[in-house]
Formats: C-alpha cells, structure tokens, sequence
C-alpha cells in the first residue's frame, strides 16, 4: 500500500487570558501537524481539517485548566486575583497594600484550602474565626476591622464565582459585620438644609467642592479626576461621564487607573442648579489661569488648587472636613456626601438596584446596608427650596417656569 504523503502545517488556538505577574497573557498553543496533501489542495478540506484540529487543541487546553483550577488553594488564587486587578489598575480592596495583612491572617486558617472546596460551611467557619479575633493584647478586635476582613473574604470569593468555580455563591447570602464609625455619618434632612445655607457663604470653589459630591454621589477618587472635558450634552440634558480615576501606590505615586468596579462607569446626569454653579466655578478659574498666567496647571481639573493641579486625596479629605467643622458638623467626611446622596436618591423612590448603578455599586447589598439611611425620609422637594431660596442672587425675581424646573426631581 503507498504511503499517503503529507505536508507540515503550524496551528495555534488561544484560550482567553490569565494573569502572570500582572501582567495579561494570552492562552494559547502552537502545534504543527501533518495535513494529507489531498486535503491541503483542497481549500475547503483544509479548512474543516484546521478547524478541527483547533478544537482538539482547546478542549486539551481546557482540560489543563480544570485540572489546575481543581487544585487551586484560596492563598494561590487570592494573589492571582490581586495581580489581575491590579494589572487592570485597580489598587483598592484585595489589591491594596494595607490589606496584605488581612490575606496573611486568612491564609493562617484557611489557604490550603482548594477553591472548589468552599461552602457555606467552611463561609461560616471563616466568620466564625473572624469574630473571635483579638489584638495583641488579647482585647477584641472592633466591627470595622471585622468588617473589612470579611470584606476582603468576600471579595475573593465573588471573584471566584466570576470566574465559574461554583454554581450558585456560598458567600451570597452571609452578612457581614456591622460597624458604626465616622465613615458612616450622613447628613439629615435638617443637616442637609442647614448645611446648604451655611455653604454659600462660602468661595464658589469650596461650594462647588462640596456639591458635586453631594449631587452626584461620586467617590473622592472619581471627583477627584473630573476633568471639564468629562461634561457632556445630549439632547439639552447635561451629565458627568466617569471612565476612570485618582489613585495612589507606594511604586507610581498619584496617577489615573481604571473604576473600582465595571460598574462605576456610569454617568451621572448633573442637576441644574450644580450646572449654574459650575458655570459660575468655570469663570472664576479662567480668570485664575489669567491671574497666573504661565504657572497655571494645564490639565483641564475641575477640582484642583488654586494654581490648577490635582489635590493630595488626604489633604482633600481633610480640607473638606475642616470646612464641615466651620459650619458645625463634626465627623463628616468626604464619604458622608456619597451616604448623603445615597439617602436622598432612596427618598425620591427609586429602587435599591438603581441607587447602586448610580453610586457605582456591584453588590445592592453594600448599597442597602451601608449608605441607604431608610429610617429618615428627607423631602426633598423642600431640600430644593432651601436651595433655591439660598442662591438667589439679591433682587433677582426668577419666572415661574424657571422655579418650577428647579424643582424637578434632584436626580430624574
């Protein structure tokens, strides 16, 4: 019988990505196989016969993959999905610098176990030790420390069931701990009303400091990073499109990075009295740039100092709380605005869902259990007046139609 004769041909089939270091590789594998000359003269021959033998390939590469994933430790995948989302610029949670502790005291009791192994027994467990936790001093540890050790927990394992190692969550239905500190302040309807009459005594650069983060229930590191070219139009309507924000590494220092969550691209309709005041903030910053002339910072910040350059996110944070004891509010930080907005949204009815996609929220739960305020209805039609009444310039009559646009939803 004569040997049928063939030809080499080199096939590479790709995977999808994974993490190495940081850094994103593609999945894939270069073979050569021997195609029968009958074949290769044939273009569509040849073409199922490649294709086939592409999926021969992945269906081994996927193999390879369960069989790693099946072994996989919760130390091993903790830290590949730190360097993922760090590669992806997230520098917050389970890839920020001073949570490496929490992992080493996780890793203590649970990181030889394999992922696929996590229940909600081992959940329970893992809470279980969390609670029992002491200082050094054999003291207690507090319920926001607690929190953010189950936190980090939590976020490994949402991340998991992302990437389909289990069918339905173990972790979804688990609460967390509970915590009350200065992070979960908020200002009430009588707060809100007093605060509005107070801040418009105020520079325009301090109000407006102020009321973006009020208005729109944006993070300090997204508020951060406005820039005047992120104000966009449609149809009449103005609106903020966040894309990306203000971080901060010990290795990088300050730089822009992708949104803590997909989600947090969002955008985020500005309301008009805020788009009067920032046409009012925008005038009196052209006539910084001309005051400085050649000192200004040319990057178009809408938050920025006085020579036009991004703010250290501490000394942001402390500037705005200081501004909050001048007017008698203590303990309100930046966070307390992004609460504020939360309970305001809430009180103009809107679901849970829809008060997450505008402050940029994954998991509803957070929203509802942290930020939403529901035993304090604010009226914010009446929030409005006060608003309205306080910004009025002296003898200026506004027509009746103007009033009345100005009192339209705060966040429809």
């Amino acid at each position: 019988m004569k040997k049928q004769e063939s030809v080499k041909r080199k096939i590479t089939a790709s995977a999808g990505y994974e993490y190495v270091q940081g850094k994103r590789k593609q999945i894939k594998r270069t073979e050569t196989v021997l195609v029968p000359i009958t074949v290769a003269n044939n273009p569509k021959k040849f073409n199922a016969f490649i294709e086939k033998e592409k999926k021969r390939i992945l269906q081994e590469l996927e193999v390879e993959r369960q069989t790693e994933r099946t072994e996989l430790t919760f130390r091993e995948y903790a830290k590949k999905v730190a360097e993922r989302k760090r590669s992806q610029g997230d520098v917050r949670g389970i890839t920020a610098e001073s949570n490496e502790s929490i992992l080493k005291y996780l890793n203590t009791f649970i990181g030889d176990c394999r992922m696929k192994d996590i229940n909600k027994d081992v959940v329970d467990m893992v809470k279980g030790v969390i609670n029992n936790k002491t200082t050094k001093d054999g003291e207690p540890i507090s319920s926001k420390t607690k929190y953010n050790y189950f936190s980090y927990f939590r976020s490994v394992i949402n991340a998991a069931m992302d990437d389909n190692y289990y069918i339905s969550n173990p972790i979804s239905n688990v609460r967390n701990f509970k915590f009350e500190s200065a992070e979960t302040t908020y200002l009430d309807q009588e707060e809100l009303l007093e605060m509005m009459k107070k801040l418009y005594k105020y520079h325009i650069k301090t109000q407006i400091e102020i009321l973006i983060q009020l208005f729109t229930g944006t993070r300090r590191g997204e508020v951060l990073w406005l820039r005047w070219e992120d104000i966009k139009e449609f149809k009449g309507q103005y609106f903020f499109e966040l894309k990306e924000g203000f971080y901060y590494t010990k290795d990088e220092g300050y730089y822009r990075g992708k949104l803590k969550t997909d989600k947090s691209r969002r955008k985020l309709t500005i309301h008009p009295l805020l788009l009067k005041k920032l046409q009012e903030y925008k005038e009196w910053q052209e006539r910084q740039k001309s005051a400085y002339n050649g000192d200004w910072g040319n990057h178009g910040y809408i938050i920025c100092s006085d020579r036009g350059e991004t703010y250290n996110p501490d000394y942001f944070t402390k500037k705005i709380g200081k501004r909050f004891e001048e007017m008698g509010f203590d303990g309100i930080t930046t966070h307390s605005l992004r609460r504020s907005f939360a309970t305001l949204a809430d009180s103009e009815k809107e679901t849970t869902s829809k008060v997450a996609d505008l402050l940029g929220h994954s998991d509803i739960v957070v929203t509802n259990n942290s930020y939403i305020r529901k035993s304090k209805r604010i009226n914010t039609v009446d929030f409005l007046d006060a608003i309205i009444e306080e910004s009025s310039e002296p003898k200026e009559k506004r027509p009746r139609r103007e009033i009345r646009r100005l009192k339209q939803k705060i966040y429809s």
